[in-house]
């Protein structure tokens, strides 16, 4: 049975205890080349659109936005009461530093081993099959002497 990358699941992101305590976004798994593209969003914002007109700049805005977009599944964001919707448009109505702020919280977890991956490691040490083969090896070299 093959495992479709579709069904891989997605990341809850919380931001309790900071400044957007009470949001909560929920983002779509993306592939390495995604994560790279929304790592360099915030790259690509510095010196966009320098001596653009301002419709040339939201242009250019949108597309460095739109992987991000691509994985924005939902959050419960509002303004003025209302729900903010979670896509292109929603993003261009956050302030820059909130829009840093999820992108980093979305890299930083998608960058963390999954739950099920490495609960029964022995916190990086030696497993050990390895240590068993690494003193067999090391018991059959001749010793050397080096020449001082």
């Amino acid at each position: 049975m093959a495992f479709d990358l579709d069904d891989a699941a997605g990341v809850e992101l919380d931001f309790a205890g900071t400044e957007l305590d009470g949001l909560t976004v929920r983002m779509r798994p993306t592939s390495i080349g995604g994560l790279l593209d929304i790592a360099a969003v915030a790259e690509n914002l510095e010196g966009l659109g320098d001596g653009e007109s301002p419709a040339k700049l939201r242009e250019q805005l949108r597309k460095v936005l739109e992987p991000l977009a691509a994985v924005l599944a939902s959050w419960n964001l509002t303004a003025g009461g209302q729900p903010v919707p979670a896509d292109l448009d929603g993003l261009l109505r956050l302030t820059p530093p909130m829009l840093g702020r999820i992108v980093s919280a979305y890299v930083a977890a998608q960058a963390q081993p999954g739950e099920e991956l490495g609960k029964d490691s022995t916190s990086g040490g030696i497993s050990p099959e390895a240590q068993t083969a690494a003193a067999a090896l090391s018991s059959s070299l001749p010793s050397s002497s080096v020449p001082g």
